[in-house]
């Protein structure tokens, strides 16, 4: 009896759950505390109610007009807090600067190798609290910042080793910069599926540096379980930093992620079904990966098999991306259930191979958005050939493409079933 009681005053000590119900929005959430750890499971609901849609504020562009509004391939996409919006293009290699209004106010650095110029291969583009602006070039000086001005305050050289990421720097309320990298003597790694990576090669780690360009800090990314078989959308680790400096993440097998806070982690959960693939889905990107050798795995390692062999996930992962916006709230990427569309024209190859049939099955866009205590707030639908590139409170920047596929940077404004 005495050994009992000493396992509930334990249990009791380390564990606690409470569930709680939104009477405004019917969202069943259960809360509860492990350790140092606390756990927010939606179970059903949200804060809004609904899916919240993006209207269209600001476009700019124009299938014909001047360089500056004529867009060739823009990827990056970013927006001050006075509401200036910032685009790299890669065909151009120019870095652009327009204002609140839309209007065009500037082209930052220029395409070279030298201090304040860049190449084509510019992976990241982010903005300080205090309006500077930061890119990420692998190939020329590395890590760049700018002025609200224009004029180049920083120069980092190139961090070597760093295998491609969307998440190349980042940038936290108290105006550091983050530059991801490998650790000294650490290389990428091919591996056959169910083996481990050798653990005495590190995995890419996050360089805190001050205004000066000094480190400061080294980060160690949060690793996650490696998968057992190399599968075609089989699970990934996901992670982002949080502008208050610490991770976000979460391994998309479920749908579960963390926040590493300094006090404790929050761990956000929903409870969600499998999305799967339709019959004709499935079949039409087995025939795409259908003598694939390379699997791309976490931390850079590869999974190399032998040609058409590469099998394509059951299910589809619970997300594809986990985004940290500059107000901390946590945007989460969904698979969605994907719709059959018309038959697009097949562009011929350059390389002289056979042109591949077009692809007929699309996924509409879906982000689920979360706030920092893990409180769900409901999803937000994606306009079509729309795609995000910033978040920040009610609004949101990214591209879309023309009739004629012609490229526009547009701002949206976030508007929720209750602003309706």
């Amino acid at each position: 009896m005495m050994q009992r009681r000493i396992c509930v005053l334990i249990t009791a000590a380390f564990a606690t759950a409470c569930h709680s119900t939104d009477r405004a929005t019917n969202a069943h959430v259960e809360r509860r505390t492990i350790g140092d750890t606390t756990i927010v499971r939606t179970i059903s609901g949200s804060a809004w109610g609904d899916t919240a849609r993006l209207v269209e504020e600001i476009r700019i562009g124009a299938l014909d007009g001047p360089k500056e509004l004529t867009f060739g391939e823009i990827n990056l996409v970013a927006a001050g807090k006075d509401g200036s919006i910032y685009a790299f293009d890669d065909q151009a290699v120019a870095l652009r600067q327009f204002d609140s209004t839309g209007a065009f106010v500037r082209t930052i650095g220029r395409r070279g190798k030298g201090p304040g110029e860049y190449s084509s291969s510019v992976w990241d583009l982010r903005m300080f609290p205090d309006g500077r602006v930061a890119i990420y070039d692998y190939y020329a000086p590395g890590a760049t910042v700018y002025s609200a001005s224009g004029a180049t305050l920083l120069t980092l050289v190139p961090i070597p080793g760093v295998a491609w990421s969307p998440q190349s720097i980042a940038i936290d309320t108290a105006n550091n910069l983050y530059v991801l990298a490998r650790r000294p003597g650490s290389e990428r790694q091919r591996v056959q599926p169910g083996e481990q990576p050798d653990s005495s090669i590190l995995g890419p780690v996050l360089l805190r540096i001050d205004s000066s360009g000094t480190v400061v800090d080294t980060l160690a990314i949060p690793r996650r379980s490696y998968p057992k078989e190399a599968l075609w959308m089989g699970p990934t680790a996901q992670w982002a930093l949080h502008p208050h400096g610490y991770f976000v993440a979460g391994m998309n097998d479920r749908y579960s992620f963390d926040l590493w806070k300094p006090r404790g982690r929050l761990r956000v959960e929903r409870v969600v079904p499998p999305v799967e693939f339709e019959p004709e889905e499935r079949a039409e990107i087995e025939r795409d990966i259908a003598g694939y050798v390379g699997v791309p795995g976490p931390e850079g390692h590869y999974f190399i098999i032998p040609a058409g062999t590469l099998k394509l996930a059951s299910v589809k992962p619970a997300y594809r991306e986990l985004l940290a916006a500059d107000d901390g709230r946590i945007w989460v990427s969904l698979y969605t259930r994907a719709r059959k569309t018309e038959a697009a024209p097949a562009l011929p190859r350059g390389d002289g191979q056979p042109t591949r049939p077009p692809k007929l099955w699309r996924e509409p866009g879906v982000y689920d958005v979360f706030e920092p205590d893990g409180s769900y707030l409901g999803p937000v639908a994606v306009p079509s050939n729309a795609t995000l590139r910033y978040m920040r409170g009610n609004h949101v920047w990214g591209t879309v493409r023309g009739e004629s596929d012609e490229q526009y940077i547009v701002r949206w404004k976030l508007v929720t079933p209750s602003d309706d």
